[in-house]
Parts: C-alpha cells; sequence; structure tokens
C-alpha cells in the first residue's frame, strides 16, 4: 500500500490521537505507532478514518491503492450482494 501521512491528514481534519484510536478500537499509542509507519495501516482502517472524518476515503487519502487482498474481498462482496 502506498504510505500516508497519517498526521498531516489527521491534523488537517483537525482531530486527536485519542479520537483517531478510538475510532480504530485500538490504544493510543497503538495509533501513534500506526503514524510513525511502525505499524501497518489497513485499508479498513482507512475507511473508517474516513467516516471519523466525514469525507469519502479518496477525499481523505488519494494516495491510497487496495491490496489484491481487498480488491479480491470487495468483488466477493459485491457478487454476494
Amino acid at each position: 500500500m502506498a504510505q500516508v501521512n497519517l498526521q498531516q491528514v489527521r491534523l488537517s481534519f483537525g482531530k486527536s490521537r485519542a479520537e483517531c484510536a478510538r475510532a480504530l478500537g485500538i490504544t493510543v499509542e497503538g495509533y501513534r505507532l500506526k503514524e510513525l509507519g511502525r505499524i501497518e495501516v489497513t485499508g479498513a482502517e482507512l475507511a473508517k478514518l474516513a467516516d471519523l472524518f466525514g469525507v469519502p476515503l479518496r477525499v481523505a487519502f488519494p494516495e491510497y491503492e487496495p491490496t489484491d487482498a481487498e480488491l479480491a474481498l470487495a468483488r466477493h462482496l459485491r457478487e454476494a450482494a
């Protein structure tokens, strides 16, 4: 996945680390490690953050490119619907 600058995006939407961590169901320290790039952030987590920010995923994270596994899951979900 393309590297995203979580801190820059978070600050541009006026959110705290605590708010973002709560949205992801993780600790503030865990979120800080994601901002530092020490723990990978998933597409699902980016979608949750975009929801917190009140904008579509592509608006919050235009550089995001879904992984092959995420694309396969999306296809599967569309076919199952």
